[in-house]
């Protein structure tokens, strides 16, 4: 059952002040369950991982990685190719 539309309501309406108690409740309620994922969730501290390159390095790497270890048909190199076709 939705809340009651009156065309010409007054201040002094209880039924208006019931709607915006209620959208108020509701609103609160949610903001209560707010972030219970995250703090049931137990903590685990970040493991230690080697740098990785940056600049003319990870290019290099890249390069590596998408041409010169992947056999393509037909020989030709280009960018943003799939690799299973």
């Amino acid at each position: 059952m939705g809340p009651r539309i009156v065309s010409n309501p007054s201040p002094h309406d209880p039924s208006i002040e019931d709607i915006s108690k209620f959208q108020i409740l509701t609103l609160f309620l949610s903001l209560a369950r707010a972030g219970k994922v995250k703090a049931a969730t137990p903590k685990v501290d970040k493991q230690e991982k080697p740098k990785t390159p940056k600049g003319r390095a990870r290019k290099r790497i890249v390069y590596t990685r998408r041409f010169v270890n992947v056999t393509m048909t037909g020989g030709k190199r280009k960018m943003n190719a799939n690799p299973s076709s």
